[in-house]
């Protein structure tokens, strides 16, 4: 009942089912569920944002609603833009996966880092604008009360998964655009 974990990763696992999504590798499809954890804390942190921002008073301004700031404004469609950017990357990821699924072969070492990559880019996403929604909410996000804390602090923990580092992820998709041969993690 012990697998290798390098076999894994690489999807030379025995599988207890003859089917086509048993043979993905492991490190590819299994960033794909926390990335929507991510992503839907991102959502719900923007519907909570926009619904207050008609009348949650702007503190040392002359708005009367943060609504009425072009800033904030900017914020929130600067938010928006980064939760569609992560939403449109994971659906990519999917359709690469699903594509992967039918194949004969082990999907490409590079498929996978480009997968990596991509996950790990729009978890960074989602967390920027979660972080630039928490600007525009202000201090009281902080609060216990707060639903935004949990949001906020639950995308964090998510997005620390190893398998999100950005930095890593982009030494790898690095290495392989370059044709550098040095691996430096068996979860691609």
């Amino acid at each position: 009942r012990i697998l290798p974990l390098d076999a894994i990763f690489a999807g030379q696992q025995p599988f207890p089912v003859d089917h086509p999504r048993y043979e993905l590798p492991l490190a590819p499809v299994a960033g794909v569920p926390p990335l929507g954890t991510i992503i839907g804390a991102g959502n719900a942190v923007m519907d909570i944002v926009v619904a207050k921002a008609p009348t949650k008073a702007m503190h040392h301004t002359f708005f009367t609603s943060q609504a009425d700031s072009v800033g904030v404004q900017i914020q929130i469609g600067q938010a928006a833009m980064r939760l569609k950017a992560a939403r449109l990357m994971s659906y990519q990821v999917a359709e690469m996966l699903d594509a992967a699924a039918g194949q004969d072969e082990p999907m490409a070492y590079g498929t996978r880092a480009e997968i990596r990559t991509q996950l790990a880019h729009a978890a960074q996403e989602a967390l920027a604008a979660i972080h630039t929604l928490i600007n525009v909410h202000g201090a009281a996000t902080f609060a216990e009360t707060n639903r935004i804390q949990q949001f906020w602090r639950d995308a964090n923990t998510a997005a620390r998964h190893a398998a999100f580092n950005p930095f890593v992820s982009y030494e790898i998709l690095g290495k392989e655009l370059l044709g550098i041969p040095k691996r430096i993690s068996p979860a691609v």
